[in-house]
């Protein structure tokens, strides 16, 4: 894969920045959320101690006392905007925000009551699921032979009544007086219709039925059995039938809403906050506030919504009056809900009788308080906001991601450069010093460009190295030849006579100087060998230096030899070397510097430390004379290298001295270089203080001995 594209694939990880924004605006949310939860959370507990401790309160709207009657046996009552038409039409009911109560038993019609008040008169809608429908019968000598709907209730005193009807249409209500004879109650009023499913029955009965007991029932008579359905249980089959003396009263109950209570919550409730109260059934006996999920407000930009993060909410059920279906488990925890474009929080409380006295006794609760509140997403942060940083964000991983495309396209160029010219180098020698001539150069110093210049010192030295192998052919020649022609001229001699002995040493000198090229050219081997098998010791090497200045001055009588030593703390100078081969170095380097130094000019050697982090010991040799050669650079070290003027024959240099120095110095993990000064040339060794490899060696060296 090509640098450009793993630095493109690498600068899609500036896509992490637009994501750890929305992440942090989702922490900003929890936490705004968890605080608000909190808050909704104080809110309905405040709202359940006041409500709680005014037992007044509670006693009028009938929550001070225990139920007397099942949560079965209940009707709730609506307050209805504006009366119906009792035609037995559910379409005007369907503009009521009402919910329907459904009634159920085991072997009954299925059944669907709406129960409202409007001014002084109360209105019912009955759909009853019965697919074999059967009317009454006017030679009948009962109430209801047919199918037909039973109702207790009515002031003063209670009483059952039938609901019949012959056909579709208006329905009679019959009762039976204390003598058992049927009579009729013309104050309710009702219309029977036929449905798809069933029948429906609208009804229309006073208001003052309210306050008393109140139950109804569907009863279907078929011909082998009969069965009901309602509040009123199996008293409600007795009622159509012949007369069934005396029943027992009902104990159907009326629920309805308190407007004290609703009053009460109003000091509460905002435009965006609700409160609802529920008695133990979950029956709603007041509300107040409205929760609006269509109202004009701050919308969630599209981009937050394609990149929320937030779990999916369930959907928001706005429950109609009447009763709550919600499970009343999760007292004290907020539950969330998604409704449109905004978020509602629902907190339920328990609602306990003489707050705060009774701590958390069951017996003591009297319903529940219901706070729902409409939160906008991100609503304590604004959306705008959210969308700015959003957008900044991505903007600079835009910007980010170009500018890190751009750089691997100019840095791929750069390498690109360097590789097309390292190429041109290798083809022939003309295109390796054309390409040194036009090699890249960068202003911009860093790890390209010393590639570069790297690249372009190797090449340097390849081409030094290829013109040195094309000049050892010659200079090997250069040196056989002589004493070749000193063999073969003293051997011509001996064929013509004469005195032998002049020619005999003259070819043994020619033999000698061959033996000696032959020992010189495998010196360097030699030399390789041993120091492989070299042995390192710790040693003062300023004693070293010392002792071998004392030796040179005694060896080379035409020079003067100066050692100097640098101040340094005691035992600064000892140091793991090979003393044979550092002595073999520094002989190879005065050899050289007297060959190239003038007779009676000083030779310096001069030991001190240096580095600080990475410490090591400079040893150097210098001396005057004439400076290195340019067309040596890179090569003074190589073997068979010298640019030395023989004086007499007798004087062999194959340019191997230089090639042995740097073999030692690399063996003790060190360097050498050559560099010219003023009026001659020094030659510098750094060797490492105390260099692992080194002390490892010697280690082995002790426990193999």
């Amino acid at each position: 894969m090509k640098l450009t594209r793993q630095l493109a694939l690498v600068s899609l990880g500036t896509l992490i920045l637009p994501w750890a924004a929305l992440q942090s605006l989702q922490i900003f949310d929890d936490l705004l959320r968890e605080g608000q939860t909190a808050a909704l959370q104080a809110t309905a507990r405040a709202i359940a101690a006041r409500l709680g401790a005014d037992d007044a309160l509670l006693n009028n709207t009938g929550l001070g006392d225990a139920p007397a009657v099942h949560a079965n046996q209940e009707l709730y009552l609506h307050t209805l905007p504006a009366p119906p038409v009792v035609d037995g039409d559910a379409a005007d009911w369907s503009t009521f925000k009402l919910a329907p109560l459904t009634l159920s038993s085991a072997a009954g019609p299925a059944v669907s009551l709406r129960l409202g008040r409007h001014n002084q008169s109360l209105y019912a809608l009955v759909d009853v699921a019965d697919p074999n429908r059967q009317f009454h019968r006017e030679s009948s000598p009962q109430l209801a032979s047919g199918d037909h709907l039973v109702l207790y209730g009515g002031e003063p005193r209670p009483r059952y009544y039938v609901l019949r009807a012959p056909l579709p249409g208006p329905i009679a209500a019959y009762y039976r007086d204390d003598a058992g004879l049927p009579q009729q109650d013309y104050r309710i009023r009702g219309h029977w219709r036929e449905t798809d499913q069933g029948y429906r029955v609208e009804l229309r009965l006073p208001a003052s039925w309210a306050t008393g007991a109140l139950g109804i029932a569907a009863v279907d008579k078929q011909a082998d059995q009969i069965t009901q359905t309602g509040t009123l249980g199996d008293l409600a089959t007795l009622v159509g039938g012949l007369d069934p003396g005396v029943l027992p009263a009902a104990n159907g109950q009326v629920v309805a809403p308190s407007k004290p209570l609703q009053q009460a919550l109003q000091a509460f409730a905002t435009d965006k906050l609700r409160v609802t109260v529920l008695d133990r059934h979950q029956w709603q006996r007041a509300q107040a506030g409205q929760i609006d999920t269509n109202a004009a407000g701050q919308t969630t930009p599209w981009l937050l919504r394609w990149l929320d993060p937030r779990p999916t909410l369930p959907p928001w059920q706005d429950y109609p009056s009447g009763r709550w279906a919600e499970p009343g488990d999760d007292l004290g925890s907020a539950q969330w809900y998604r409704a449109g474009n905004a978020d509602i929080a629902r907190v339920r409380v328990p609602l306990y009788r003489n707050w705060p006295d009774a701590g958390a006794l069951e017996s003591q609760r009297t319903g529940t308080v219901v706070v729902e509140q409409r939160i906008s997403p991100w609503r304590m942060i604004d959306n705008r906001a959210g969308v700015r940083l959003l957008t900044y964000t991505l903007g600079a991983g835009a910007v980010l991601l170009a500018l890190l495309i751009g750089y691997a396209v100019w840095l791929s160029l750069r390498i690109r450069r360097l590789s097309q010219a390292a190429q041109r180098a290798t083809r022939d020698r003309e295109a390796l010093n054309l390409s040194l001539e036009r090699w890249p150069r960068y202003r911009l110093l860093d790890e390209v460009s010393e590639l570069s210049e790297h690249y372009r010192a190797l090449l340097t030295q390849v081409r030094a190295h290829t013109d040195y192998l094309k000049t050892l052919t010659s200079k090997l020649a250069h040196e056989l030849r002589t004493p070749l022609a000193v063999v073969n001229s003293s051997l011509d001699n001996l064929t013509h006579g004469g005195d032998p002995a002049p020619y005999i040493d003259r070819a043994r000198q020619g033999t000698q100087r061959l033996s000696r090229l032959v020992s010189a050219m495998t010196e360097a081997s030699r030399v390789e060998a041993s120091i492989s098998n070299a042995e390192t010791e710790d040693i003062d090497i300023t004693q070293l230096v010392t002792d071998m200045c004392a030796a040179y001055n005694d060896a080379y009588p035409d020079h003067s030899f100066i050692c100097e030593i640098a101040p340094a703390p005691t035992g600064s100078y000892r140091n793991a070397v090979a003393p044979e081969l550092l002595v073999q170095l520094l002989d190879k380097l005065v050899d050289n510097a007297a060959s190239f130094s003038p007779p009676e000019a000083p030779i310096a050697l001069h030991l001190s430390r240096q580095g600080v982090d990475e410490p090591y010991l400079a040893l150097s040799v210098s001396n005057q004379g004439p400076p290195l050669p340019a067309e040596l650079e890179g090569q003074l070290f190589n073997s068979l290298t010298s640019k030395r003027t023989q004086a007499s024959g007798d004087q062999l240099h194959l340019g191997l001295g230089l090639f042995i120095v740097d073999l030692i110095a690399r063996f003790h993990q060190g360097s050498v270089r050559a560099e010219n000064q003023a009026g001659g040339v020094i030659f510098t060794l750094s060797l490492p203080v105390n260099a692992p490899a080194l002390s490892a060696h010697r280690t082995e060296s002790v426990q193999g001995g």
